[in-house]
């Protein structure tokens, strides 16, 4: 099994947010997806927005991977709005959180929302040193998706992967 910490450090965030909720944006004459401020279309290895790694934190039993970019997705003559911005996936013993600026408390950055949860990162790391986390819709982030979806609905996973342009793995890119 590769180390953990060769497979996530200095790795993108891959992320589709929710499949359905997509298609849905998808099939409305008026639904619209924008990708700003660093985060991308991707298509692989994994189908969703790329958002470019900032930087890795640590703090006690807490590692966060910190990533930029943002996603706005609108329908309905703007009554549909939801921003995922700057998402961080932190990993403790307990799991992994995906949270992105609360918008709640803008222009104040440093608040985030957790948007959802998954098993800990060492239960997500595959033979190949890829990185997909199941991730389920936290409580508290419901109000973000108008109701629609209860607590605990899943979510498309987050993949760690190398950085675009690069072909030999987030570690390698990281020393390039």
């Amino acid at each position: 099994m590769p180390d953990i910490e060769e497979s996530v450090i200095g790795a993108d965030l891959v992320w589709e947010v929710k499949d359905s909720f997509i298609r849905y944006i998808g099939s409305l004459a008026d639904g619209e997806i924008l990708a700003r401020d660093g985060a991308e279309p991707a298509t692989a290895p994994a189908v969703g927005w790329r958002f470019p790694y900032v930087r890795d934190r640590m703090e006690g039993p807490l590692r966060t991977l910190e990533f930029h970019g943002e996603l706005r997705i609108r329908a309905h003559g703007g009554m549909l709005l939801l921003i995922l911005m700057d998402p961080w996936l932190t990993f403790s013993g307990d799991g992994t959180t995906l949270s992105v600026v609360d918008l709640m408390r803008w222009p104040d950055r440093s608040k985030r929302q957790v948007v959802a949860r998954g098993p800990s990162l060492g239960e997500t790391v595959h033979e190949s040193g890829e990185v997909s986390i199941p991730l389920l819709l936290a409580d508290d982030a419901v109000e973000l998706f108008n109701g629609v979806y209860p607590p605990e609905t899943d979510l498309a996973p987050a993949h760690l992967t190398a950085p675009q342009g690069a072909s030999e793995g987030p570690a390698a890119a990281r020393q390039a």
